[in-house]
């Protein structure tokens, strides 16, 4: 007969799941220092879901691949030779072909990255921003006002210590309000480099709203 108490049970196995826990750690940190070049590529496949966010299609056309997105009225080019990766109902990232994460450090190694995504819940406080803007009101100084396809959109700054980053200057981040919804375009701008933030203005030019 078993006089062991369900306290002293319940203790028996709290410890064993907490061994078998730390054990499967610095078992995956053992392999993750073995293998980092394998383990990179992988945690690289892992975060590229590759599916695009709901309403948002990608169409061939002589000039490349435009994505679209119906319900919003939005369509954009990606740029020649870069990819597309979607990431659920969250956002799309592209990618020059050049670009290269260290996923176990968390930084980019080199080329370009724009974030694209959309959300039903921002517009209204982006319309208000944009129009202390135009009657010159209090707003913050960071905030500029841009025109995209004829729209008015708010262009956020970040640079110095509100940046998390190696070599970044600036971050950029177009929010565009279109209706009921207001799409964003983000992107980090390096030092000594300054083809991403080319890039990044060419892709906002091939911007359609509405059409």
């Amino acid at each position: 007969m078993d006089y062991t108490t369900p306290s002293i049970k319940s203790k028996k196995v709290l410890f064993l799941f907490v061994l078998i826990f730390v054990l499967a750690l610095l078992l995956g940190g053992f392999f993750w220092w073995r293998g980092e070049d394998n383990s990179n590529q992988l945690m690289g496949k892992v975060f590229d879901l590759g599916t695009l966010p709901n309403d948002f299609f990608a169409i061939d056309s002589s000039d490349g691949v435009i994505l679209k997105n119906n319900n919003i009225g939005i369509s954009f080019s990606v740029p020649k030779d870069w990819k597309f990766i979607g990431y659920l109902d969250a956002y799309i990232d592209l990618k020059s072909p050049e670009y290269e994460y260290d996923y176990k450090n968390f930084k980019r190694v080199s080329g370009c990255l724009v974030t694209v995504g959309s959300s039903k819940y921002d517009y209204s406080e982006t319309r208000g921003l944009i129009e202390k803007i135009k009657k010159g009101s209090d707003y913050p100084e960071n905030n500029y006002l841009i025109k995209v396809d004829g729209y008015d959109a708010l262009k956020v700054l970040e640079s110095g210590d509100n940046l998390s980053g190696e070599n970044i200057e600036n971050f950029i981040n177009i929010r565009l309000p279109i209706g009921d919804f207001e799409v964003r375009f983000s992107t980090n701008i390096y030092f000594n480099d300054q083809e991403c933030s080319q890039k990044f203005n060419e892709l906002l030019a091939t911007v359609s709203i509405g059409k």
